[in-house]
């Protein structure tokens, strides 16, 4: 056998092994949540339900700056969208419908929205879609990449003490928000 050979063997060997390990932790299957998880997954803090919501700070439109920590002892919504993304313009209208709905009934649910794109037009798109809820900018993505958001629309729901119950990557129905926050109380 030549060394040439030898090398090319070694090379199919490695690749063939590396891709084995690969297929074998996509194809495992995800071990079911407990509460017990959940409990010790809140005193860490990241992005899985039940982690402890990270903590950011952001301007919003106006440029005040607003931190999550502010609505604490609040369920919060946070929704990762842009002005280009047709799935999340849609979406939009029915996400103020429940904002709105929820406000009426003295909950106090807080929609934060993250404009993962500073868009000059963005006022003007929100005041003709009648968007009442903070529109927070986002615009080096550090929050985005704090959430490892990898598609908008992207949401998060928050429980009261700030810990991650729900996250979604795509737009979602009111049906489904409602019954998240349903399970929140």
């Amino acid at each position: 056998m030549t060394a040439k050979l030898l090398t090319r063997l070694i090379i199919i060997g490695v690749v063939v092994g590396t891709l084995a390990i690969i297929a074998a932790g996509l194809l495992r299957p995800a071990g079911s949540s407990t509460l017990l998880d959940e409990q010790e997954n809140s005193s860490q803090v990241g992005s899985k339900v039940g982690a402890m919501a990270p903590n950011f700070t952001l301007p919003m439109l106006n440029g005040q700056k607003v931190s999550l920590s502010d609505y604490r002892g609040k369920p919060v919504l946070l929704n990762f969208w842009s002005t280009d993304c047709a799935s999340c313009l849609i979406e939009m209208p029915d996400l103020q419908r429940v904002y709105s709905s929820q406000q009426a009934i003295q909950k106090h649910f807080v929609v934060l929205g993250i404009e993962q794109v500073a868009d000059p037009s963005a006022p003007e798109l929100l005041r003709s879609k009648g968007i009442t809820y903070p529109i927070l900018v986002d615009d080096r993505l550090t929050v985005g990449d704090l959430y490892h958001v990898s598609g908008i629309p992207t949401s998060f729901v928050l429980d009261h003490q700030g810990v991650v119950r729900w996250s979604m990557v795509g737009p979602f129905s009111p049906a489904t928000l409602q019954g998240v926050l349903h399970n929140l109380s």
